[in-house]
């Protein structure tokens, strides 16, 4: 009041600026001391022309904000947007609404976000978020059903590039920081400025720069930051990331599904996936909810509606709710059949049933899966067929033979047994198909190869043979082809000894059930039947997807569409910087 005084009585006096600067001063620090929105709005109104205004503003927009969205609620910073248009904390309070409607990152989610926030700046990252989050799986049917449903939306170029570009290969080539992805047409699709990529899978695929990993999409666009340390390829829609150590689960856009707090992460398999947390598993459904908690020191995928688990040293099976298809009661257990379990105790076998009930003894040393009513198994030394109430249905004396565990399964109505250092094969009646006259024997149905005084042949059911054992090695890999080797050379044949790939070669192996990898002086090549493909000169060969093979020679890559029969090389057709 004093310096006012000063200030309305002494207009001419030289103090009079310094009395307005005090008087502001002392003003200004009784509104930072009262600390509301209020109390800076009536200093601003009294003295509209203080040196103050800028940080009097600042405090007001700041307290105003704090005040109106104090306790955190969606509908306080709604409010705050409708009446505080002019307020430059406007954009921070339509951000935090975005955030907070679509955080769960679910469809719902955004869905409201748009009917309700046209306005927002936001509303075409909520479209462009919404497709993302739409297209799991990730297929053009996808797509068509996103139009049906939103007949309106405004990203129609978004997603006609999408569909446009579903369907086509993207073929990484990699040069001094420079990535570009082409077309079998040698169409760069996309050139990205990266130190290396990923495959395309779902539409999305990881990129590194300066050791860091994130996400683009079809269109080059960034979905997820350069901030993590590796990321899985997309499968359902959400990818596994990897930070200090720590994993965790993004969807589509980026956002957290399960956050970065495990040592060890699955993939997702019939809704569950298993996680690691303080050395404990447990397991969580695709909205990233612990569905199973942690307890188990091990864990594996669900399959079939089951999955291995070891609880205190002991295996047991669940399912999806937790509950325990076979209790942790048994130092290890295995399905015997849909009903029943093979079980270990000291290193030995018996059947029990899932309420641990002993159907048998654990005297066994093996017992394989039941098939035809019968499982193979190991007694005392032989191998003998048991069934589901432990009674043998056949016993002949069969010795035990190395990996008679897999050949002395039925398969096709046909197993393998080994007597007198001589192979045959028997029926699931226990009769026999073949006398005990091979020294080993392969693989074949109708015809089967086996081996008589050190070389393979193929015979007949009967006995009769139908090429003569000439080769040093011979087993089918289709129903009328087989791989033969002879005089250190292999080759393909058919069943009627016609030659399909010459005896060239070092190894042949198969890709498809037309196409074989061959290997000569140490290289690989690629091998139709009775055609040449790509000369054996590349240093690798493997499937870069399904249908798409990836060939490397020294500084060429070469991807080969086996259904189009085309192929684009990095060193004749794509120029790199």
């Amino acid at each position: 009041a004093a310096y006012q005084s000063f200030i309305d009585v002494h207009i001419w006096a030289k103090e009079r600026n310094r009395a307005i600067e005090l008087r502001d001063s002392i003003a200004f620090f009784d509104a930072v001391h009262q600390n509301t929105s209020k109390a800076f709005n009536e200093f601003m109104s009294t003295y509209p022309q203080t040196a103050f205004t800028e940080l009097a503003e600042e405090s007001y927009h700041h307290l105003k904000f704090v005040e109106e969205t104090g306790d955190g609620s969606l509908s306080s910073y709604e409010r705050f947007v409708e009446k505080n248009p002019g307020s430059p904390l406007v954009e921070d309070a339509r951000k935090e609404v975005y955030r907070m409607m679509t955080e769960a990152g679910s469809i719902e989610g955004y869905e409201q976000f748009i009917e309700k926030h046209q306005s927002y700046p936001q509303l075409k990252t909520a479209w462009d978020e919404l497709f993302q989050k739409f297209m799991n799986p990730y297929t053009e049917e996808r797509i068509n059903a996103f139009n049906e449903k939103y007949p309106d939306h405004p990203i129609t170029d978004r997603v006609n590039i999408e569909k446009e570009r579903l369907h086509q290969s993207f073929l990484p080539f990699m040069g001094d920081g420079v990535v570009d992805f082409v077309s079998f047409d040698r169409d760069t699709i996309l050139e990205l400025n990266y130190d290396a990529a990923g495959n395309f899978r779902e539409g999305l695929c990881s990129v590194a720069k300066d050791s860091k990993v994130g996400v683009v999409d079809v269109t080059g666009k960034v979905r997820v930051p350069l901030i993590y340390e590796s990321i899985s390829e997309y499968r359902n829609g959400q990818a596994i990331v990897e930070l200090d150590e720590k994993f965790g689960v993004i969807d589509r856009n980026g956002r957290k599904v399960m956050d970065l707090l495990f040592d060890d992460v699955g993939e997702l398999i019939e809704d569950r996936r298993y996680a690691q947390m303080d050395e404990l598993y447990g397991y969580y459904d695709d909205e990233g909810h612990n569905i199973i908690k942690h307890q188990f020191t091990d864990a594996y995928d669900f399959e079939a509606g089951r999955a291995k688990v070891l609880f205190q040293e002991k295996e047991a099976y669940i399912e999806p709710s937790g509950q325990y298809v076979i209790p942790p009661y048994f130092d290890e257990v295995k399905p015997f059949n849909d009903s029943l379990f093979v079980y270990t105790e000291d290193d030995m076998m018996g059947i029990a049933t899932a309420d641990c009930k002993k159907i048998t003894e654990p005297v066994y040393a093996y017992i394989g899966n039941e098939i035809y009513g019968i499982a193979v198994a190991e007694l005392d030394d032989r191998v003998i067929y048991m069934d589901a109430k432990g009674n043998i249905r056949i016993d002949k004396s069969f010795e035990v033979f190395p990996n008679y565990t897999v050949l002395g399964t039925f398969k096709d109505s046909v197993a393998v047994v080994y007597q007198d250092e001589k192979y045959a094969r028997i029926a699931p009646d226990g009769t026999l198909i073949n006398k005990f006259k091979y020294e080993n024997i392969g693989n074949g149905k109708a015809s089967f190869t086996a081996m008589r005084e050190g070389m393979w042949g193929l015979y007949a059911k009967n006995d009769k043979t139908i090429l003569s054992p000439v080769y040093n090695e011979l087993y089918f890999v289709t129903n009328d082809l087989l791989v033969a080797s002879r005089n250190d050379t292999t080759g393909m044949i058919r069943p009627s000894g016609k030659v399909v790939i010459p005896f060239a070669f070092e190894s042949i192996e198969k890709l498809t059930d037309s196409l074989y990898l061959v290997k000569q002086n140490g290289a690989y090549g690629v091998y139709k039947l009775g055609e040449l493909v790509f000369p054996a000169i590349y240093s690798d060969v493997s499937f870069f997807e399904a249908g798409i093979l990836k060939l490397i020679r020294e500084e060429e890559f070469v991807y080969y569409s086996i259904e189009e029969n085309k192929s684009v090389s990095s060193k004749a057709d794509v120029r790199l910087d």
